[in-house]
């Protein structure tokens, strides 16, 4: 007995090869499935497209409110909505940094609108972009159009799409 090799079993090269790329297949599905940036993008622009329903019912009531008259300064130029009464030029496009659309998607508003007289009775704080608004600068656009209604945008929309309601 002494020279005999006991015959184990074991697992072939290919065996083995065959485990890891599965398992590197599957690792790769659960990673772009989860995908954490597009989950957390998704979940900011949901965000803004709140903020955005939720200004345009404040303004649709302070309009009722006041005898059919609009936030004074509200017309039919953009202005980003905030408390800041200068350095209020926001770059306003579409969708994370690719402005290649038309141009009526983009558009820079040199103004700010102060929203804070619509603070507490029509909004419980001054809505903000979730990324890098503040209440000086919300980095939502707001405008009348040519039949009077609202506009409103949010300008740091991601996922490359626009965030534009009217009300």
């Amino acid at each position: 007995m002494r020279g005999r090799i006991a015959s184990q079993p074991a697992f072939s090269l290919f065996e083995i090869l065959l485990a890891t790329v599965t398992i590197v297949i599957l690792v790769a599905m659960v990673i772009a499935a989860v995908n954490p940036k597009r989950r957390l993008a998704d979940t900011r622009d949901s965000n803004r497209k709140v903020d955005l329903k939720n200004i345009g019912t404040a303004l649709y009531e302070y309009n009722i409110d006041n005898n059919g008259k609009f936030l004074p300064g509200l017309d039919k130029t953009w202005k980003i909505i905030g408390t800041d009464s200068h350095n209020c030029r926001v770059w306003c496009g579409s969708g994370s940094g690719n402005y290649a659309e038309t141009s009526h998607l983009q558009f820079t508003a040199d103004q700010c609108l102060d929203f804070s007289p619509l603070v507490p009775r029509y909004l419980l704080g001054l809505p903000s972009d979730p990324l890098n608004g503040t209440d000086q600068m919300s980095f939502y656009a707001v405008r009348l159009d040519s039949n009077n209604r609202v506009l409103l945008r949010a300008c740091n929309a991601e996922m490359e799409e626009v965030i534009e309601i009217a009300r």
